[in-house]
């Protein structure tokens, strides 16, 4: 476990889940992952929250999401990131972990700087409008290629205040080509 999830000492099951899942022993890690559940809940808000935040932290980071945040524990964290929403509407980071295109609109205006807001923002455009785009040029547009516009016009407004040159670089391209299709397609 790295050390910024350290800091939660009543997480040691959590802890005892990650070890054996890493290591491909399933039955331990679930036997853990039951036990870690209940202490979690145990948790006062502002302690779940803090440690959600540093788990998807850390599983944005590792190659190895998944095994971060298994659908379990997926599932109790987005009941607790719907609570933190209605109870905490100005933080981004409630948003941030939905993974879904609202929310990520509102945490990027937030906190319109957060590297992992602009990337997972980005990163679900370029994916869902790919998926608009898939079958093209044998079947049609699947979606709407306005509505796509919009969301890659939005993307592309924050694409320049990513730090890392190489991943500003990649994204604007795959942006620009996506918009250039859409905007074929527009009637």
């Amino acid at each position: 476990m790295n050390d910024t999830l350290k800091q939660f000492t009543w997480a040691n099951e959590y802890q005892n889940y990650l070890e054996p899942r890493n290591k491909g022993i399933k039955k331990k890690a679930q036997e853990s992952l039951r036990v870690f559940l209940d202490d979690f809940i145990a948790q006062p808000k502002v302690v779940r929250r803090n440690f959600m935040h540093c788990v998807y932290e850390t599983a944005f980071q590792s190659q190895s999401y998944n095994s971060y945040i298994p659908n379990d524990l997926s599932k109790l964290f987005e009941s607790e990131i719907k609570d933190w929403i209605n109870d905490e509407p100005k933080n981004p980071n409630a948003y941030k972990w939905t993974f879904e295109f609202e929310p990520l609109k509102i945490a990027i205006e937030l906190s319109p700087f957060d590297q992992a807001i602009i990337f997972l923002l980005v990163n679900l455009v370029i994916n869902e409008v790919s998926l608009n785009q898939h079958e093209i040029p044998e079947y049609s547009y699947d979606g709407n290629p306005l509505e796509d516009l919009g969301k890659i016009e939005l993307a592309i407004s924050y694409v320049d205040h990513i730090e890392d040159e190489r991943m500003r670089f990649m994204f604007r391209a795959q942006l620009t080509s996506l918009k250039e299709c859409a905007m074929k397609y527009l009637k």
